[in-house]
């Protein structure tokens, strides 16, 4: 079981360590990727039958069996991943953007992904649940960022 992966960005112009100049465009980046679903918690085990008890001797009387043993806890789901982010313009480094009579719109952040259902005690749906993850954090969308 394991958590859900983060989604995927979406960009729209990245640069690094340059000048750019951009003149009467549009940049819209697009949908960021959703992140992916947190794994199910397995199911606990069943407690075994308790040994049986002593036989009879000529100096002890009979002796009694063992308790049956506990069942195991299910295990918690794992989380959500995190849906991507969604950018416009990047600028990595010492970068820089000029823009001038340009429309920048925002991309559509990634949706976070469902948590992991929990297992069960003792592999029985009538028994306790484990907690079920929590769902991924909901992606970003924005016009700009500095890395």
């Amino acid at each position: 079981m394991s958590a859900g992966s983060a989604g995927g960005g979406s960009f729209g112009l990245v640069v690094i360590n340059s000048s750019v100049q951009i003149v009467s465009s549009i940049i819209l980046p697009g949908k960021a990727g959703d992140g992916g679903d947190g794994g199910n918690g397995g199911n606990g085990g069943v407690g075994k039958a308790g040994g049986g008890g002593a036989a009879a001797d000529d100096e002890g009387g009979v002796g009694s069996a063992g308790g049956a043993g506990g069942d195991g806890g299910g295990a918690g789901g794992s989380a959500g991943g995190c849906g991507g982010i969604a950018v416009a313009v990047v600028r990595v480094g010492g970068a820089f953007v000029g823009i001038t009579d340009t429309d920048i719109q925002l991309g559509t952040a990634g949706a976070g992904g469902a948590g992991g259902i929990g297992g069960y005690e003792g592999n029985s749906n009538g028994k306790p649940q484990a907690p079920s993850g929590k769902a991924g954090c909901v992606g970003k969308a924005s016009d700009s960022i500095d890395l």
